[in-house]
């Protein structure tokens, strides 16, 4: 993982980062980032190819998202949806694929809702920091209308 205290712009290009729960190596998106005194990066510039590899799962998380958020899905209708788009990313990175596998698989709808959220803000920012804020901004409403629905339906 690359963090940075200070910040600062840092130019990546032909780099392996370890996987911190497999430690699989996995190539890091090149480009040029900018990290803020916190430590969080906003790429500057990457490669097109690096962008449109984003672009391509963006889509089908977001509709995943959606469908977990929405109360009229039945909970085995959405598990297949997320495994679906699993088994999607398994052909475009199989380490991505195995993490959100693992993160998801048998973990309850608010859980998985959260990872996927998490996964779309962090996409969102490599890809457009403008769309990383308009998802952020729906994180914690999404996710508090799947607690809601949840302790109305237990009640």
């Amino acid at each position: 993982m690359f963090r940075s205290k200070r910040g600062g712009t840092v130019q990546l290009l032909n780099n392996l980062e370890g996987c911190p729960r497999c430690g699989r190596l996995s190539p890091v998106i090149d480009g040029t980032y900018a990290f803020d005194e916190r430590g969080i990066a906003t790429a500057l510039s990457a490669p097109a190819w690096s962008i449109d590899a984003l672009r391509a799962i963006q889509e089908p998380l977001r509709l995943v998202a959606t469908k977990l958020a929405d109360p009229a899905v039945a909970d085995d209708a959405a598990e297949r949806i997320v495994e679906r788009v699993v088994e999607m990313l398994e052909k475009r990175d199989a380490a991505t694929a195995a993490a959100m596998r693992a993160s998801t698989k048998g973990k309850p709808r608010s859980k998985v809702l959260a990872v996927v959220m998490a996964m779309l803000v962090a996409i969102g920012a490599v890809v457009d920091l403008h769309d990383a804020g308009e998802i952020a901004g729906d994180v914690g409403a999404a996710i508090a209308d799947v607690f809601d629905d949840r302790k109305a339906s237990s009640d």
